[in-house]
């Protein structure tokens, strides 16, 4: 499935699973310090990035340039306080940025973002606070995103939540590549094999 595809998937799921959550429960807990609301909107940034971060053309490109997913994520280095406590703050303004219908504003970001998407070239730029890429190598670092959060939503809901196959593949794949280039394989595969009963840290 090629990358375009698979976001349109994750991006469905995410729609998906915030339509799950009751009108009641918004104000419940999310993930960490976040509320259900602020992990939803953390994750509708996932999307919207994508439009807030493009460039013009192919010259937008510096030589500041990141070539993979997993470096990425590296280069977010989310285990800083800093960096983690800006996070942290945008999450809270995106969820309250989310209004008093907050699916249909989901729902409204979803499609726009789709239908951009699709028309846009591959070798978009997109230039992110950690260095500069190109849509096809930006876009699975949102399907990543968002496949995660939507676990971490259905998670906050009491609900189960199964990945679609190639959103499975994509999300390992990923987190192994992170751990690699953290020096963590190894305790990656220890963790998973049942050898270790912990991560020395979140890999994400």
């Amino acid at each position: 499935m090629d990358v375009k595809e698979n976001f349109y998937l994750a991006a469905d799921l995410f729609l998906t699973t915030v339509s799950k959550v009751p009108e009641d429960k918004w104000d419940l807990p999310g993930l960490g310090s976040w509320s259900i609301r602020s992990l939803v909107g953390h994750g509708l940034r996932a999307m919207t990035t994508i439009l807030e971060y493009q460039g013009k053309d192919s010259n937008t490109l510096s030589s500041n340039q990141i070539h993979d997913t997993a470096s990425y994520f590296v280069s977010a280095n989310i285990n800083d306080p800093e960096i983690a406590n800006a996070i942290e703050n945008r999450g809270v303004q995106a969820g309250l940025e989310l209004g008093t219908n907050p699916l249909e504003k989901v729902s409204d970001a979803v499609l726009l973002v789709k239908e951009f998407v699709k028309d846009a070239p591959l070798d978009l730029p997109i230039v992110t606070r950690m260095g500069d890429m190109t849509l096809e190598t930006y876009l699975p670092t949102r399907t990543f995103e968002l496949s995660v959060h939507s676990i971490d939503i259905a998670t906050a809901l009491g609900e189960d939540l199964v990945l679609a196959e190639s959103l499975y593949f994509e999300v390992v794949n990923i987190v192994a590549s992170i751990a690699k280039i953290k020096g963590e394989k190894m305790d990656l595969v220890k963790f998973l094999t049942g050898r270790i009963a912990n991560l020395p840290r979140p890999v994400f």
